[in-house]
């Protein structure tokens, strides 16, 4: 197993790819939008994600403590494209919650656990 290091360009695909699904199923459209600030959110979280990963690697924190970490970074997920777009408060939360989700699952596939 390796961290995100070795695997970032896999990991950032799969948050986009499936960040895009999960604004189709909130707002039926904006997918653009949705990868956009995924991607944002991954690059604002990069310094620590990797770091993370790693320690979650080598079993120095669980999944648990993995989980938690990245929620922490919740609120630097601005989501601006989708703002822009006058979303309510509630569906944005909607997505930075399932955004948090996805970056989480994501890391658990790329570092095979």
């Amino acid at each position: 197993m390796s961290g995100l290091n070795d695997n970032w360009d896999d990991f950032v695909g799969s948050v986009g790819v499936e960040a895009g699904e999960l604004a189709k199923n909130l707002f039926g459209n904006w997918r653009d939008e949705a990868k956009e600030d995924a991607e944002e959110f991954v690059a604002l979280a990069k310094e620590k994600l990797p770091k993370w990963s790693e320690a979650l690697v080598m079993k120095q924190i669980d999944k648990a403590e993995f989980g938690l970490l990245v929620r922490s970074l919740e609120a630097v997920a601005q989501l601006n494209a989708l703002k822009a777009k006058g979303l309510a408060k509630q569906k944005l939360e909607q997505f930075r919650v399932g955004l948090v989700s996805i970056v989480v699952r994501s890391a658990f596939a790329v570092v095979g656990l």
